[in-house]
């Protein structure tokens, strides 16, 4: 029961919980044998009158304390609206030398294979040694790998292709192209509506989520709240792969290479690293703790930020 299907009256809650609970029942599952959480679903599942702000909270606040494993977490965190995400990409800073190859302008393509200390990196931009007297450059590199998946649709509507797993897609680098052309990554389909847009290039967007299992996807519209791709048009993902906190390094005089072969001439280009900063910003996926702490607010706030409580939420997680 994700936010972006639902509308907060009775009946749709109503009707929701229902289709979830016979569906998708492993995700309820995950609450027994708790009595309280049996109870809750077959009171919710029937009601009629309950006014709606008791039922949000009832289900906000009773979810999470009826979970008994990580995996429970995890689900019911997805289904009260928390936006799962996968590990993020550990940055460093470093200034790079060619060593040869200087008569020449040279470039070393963005996503070229580096190593830090063991670790993999590439590079984000694309090092340009131009003009020919270019030497040094101040360059970006990110830890892990650049994964580029290909899936083809199947023309049906909210349809999901997932591409990674084990929550190693970095959520904040992620680009996705629909038969060549880049799509928007939004949040929720709920402000691309065929009623709201002045034109049409504004419903090609895609949401991205990972689920409980770690498992990241591409959700499609379906040509109301989004465009609808046609059937076998080719949907290409590209992202990170990382190792979240593990790529963060503290150490001075950082050992890096370039993995990936540069040639010129058919010289093979060397380069060196004379300064380097820590590797940061790595990080893992959302510990249970935090999974619980946000979760019944984000539910409760309707991913909306109007009070303090709204804010705490969506900032924590």
């Amino acid at each position: 029961m994700k936010l972006d299907s639902i509308v907060y009256d009775i009946p749709t809650l109503a009707n929701a919980l229902t289709e979830k609970l016979v569906e998708e029942s492993p995700t309820f599952n995950a609450m027994y044998p708790s009595q309280t959480a049996t109870s809750l679903v077959n009171t919710l599942a029937g009601v009629g009158s309950m006014l709606q702000y008791t039922v949000v909270s009832a289900m906000a606040n009773a979810y999470m304390d009826s979970a008994f494993s990580p995996s429970g977490i995890y689900q019911l965190a997805e289904t009260l609206g928390n936006n799962l995400h996968g590990n993020i990409a550990a940055r460093l800073v470093c200034e790079i030398t060619r060593i040869n190859c200087r008569g020449n302008s040279i470039l070393i393509p963005a996503g070229s294979q580096f190593e830090v200390e063991g670790i993999p990196f590439f590079n984000i931009d694309e090092i340009n040694f131009a003009p020919r007297y270019n030497t040094v450059k101040n360059i970006t590199l990110m830890q892990g790998h650049l994964v580029t998946v290909e899936r083809t649709t199947a023309g049906i509507p909210n349809e999901k292709l997932y591409f990674s797993a084990d929550f190693k897609a970095d959520p904040n680098n992620i680009k996705v192209f629909v038969n060549g052309e880049q799509w928007n990554i939004a949040e929720t389909f709920i402000s691309y509506d065929t009623g709201s847009v002045i034109d049409a290039s504004e419903l090609k967007v895609v949401v991205v989520k990972t689920d409980a299992e770690g498992r990241a996807y591409v959700k499609l519209g379906n040509g109301i709240n989004g465009l609808l791709p046609s059937s076998n048009s080719i949907i290409r993902i590209q992202y990170v792969s990382n190792d979240g906190e593990e790529g963060n390094i503290t150490k001075n005089n950082l050992n890096i290479k370039l993995l990936t072969p540069i040639y010129q001439n058919n010289e093979l280009l060397e380069v060196e690293f004379p300064t380097s900063t820590t590797s940061y910003g790595g990080a893992p996926q959302q510990s249970l703790e935090v999974l619980k702490a946000t979760s019944p607010n984000i539910f409760a706030s309707g991913h909306r930020a109007i009070r303090r409580d709204d804010y705490r939420a969506l900032l924590m997680n």
